[in-house]
């Protein structure tokens, strides 16, 4: 048994615009300015909500004593409008090759969890409407660590907690889309895949040092047995 990570936003899902018509709405509502995501230098790689609406109030200079009181009632918001926005979606949000990869990996006998910056509740719901949530026991989410390292480390604790007993750090694998993911992976000793469905391209992927690189999952048997023989 491997215990497998994946994060969720551009690695399972394609959210991002439904996630940015979120933050736009929340940042209107709270904070009275217009703002996007697509103003981050690191668009859509692993931040946690709270970070992404810090950096983006600092952006349009905000004072930190606002930013501080509104933090919390700023992130809900998000929550709220992102659900909001998934539950009326037309257009498919899974990748491709995704729902047939988690499958195989979850009938052979793996653990899965997810590593995420959404929230608890935005994940599951995200999954839900991708109709994979009944593959994933294991989640670390949101604020709950101070960064992406910490995330997987509360997230390797829990699998350890749910199996009852310690994992090696040789059968933990982390997915991502971005090099913070493969960073943090590799500082945490975990063995790392990179899939190049987010914004980052495979050419910056591939600089990170992952174990294994993909362009996507669309040949997700071969996804499978590579990743299966880590």
């Amino acid at each position: 048994m491997k215990l497998i990570l994946f994060d969720i936003d551009n690695t399972l899902v394609d959210v991002l615009r439904f996630q940015n018509r979120a933050f736009e709405k929340a940042i209107k509502k709270v904070f009275g300015f217009k703002g996007s995501l697509e103003e981050l230098p690191y668009f859509g790689a692993a931040k946690s909500v709270k970070e992404n609406i810090r950096d983006l109030c600092e952006i349009h200079k905000v004072k930190k004593k606002e930013i501080f009181e509104k933090l919390e009632e700023a992130a809900n918001q998000v929550e709220a409008n992102l659900i909001w926005e998934l539950e009326r979606r037309e257009e498919e949000v899974l990748l491709p090759g995704i729902e047939y990869l988690v499958d195989r990996l979850y009938w052979d006998g793996n653990l899965l969890g997810i590593v995420t910056g959404n929230s608890l509740n935005a994940a599951i719901e995200i999954l839900e409407e991708g109709n994979i949530r009944e593959y994933f026991s294991i989640f670390a989410c949101g604020d709950e660590a101070l960064d992406r390292v910490g995330l997987i480390k509360l997230a390797i604790e829990r699998a350890q907690e749910k199996v009852k007993r310690q994992i090696p750090k040789n059968q933990i694998i982390l997915i991502g889309d971005s090099k913070r993911d493969i960073k943090a992976g590799k500082e945490v000793g975990i063995k790392t895949v990179a899939v190049a469905t987010g914004a980052t391209s495979l050419k910056e992927l591939k600089e990170a040092g992952p174990d294994l690189l993909f362009e996507d999952f669309s040949n997700w048997g071969k996804a499978f047995s590579l990743i299966k023989k880590l």
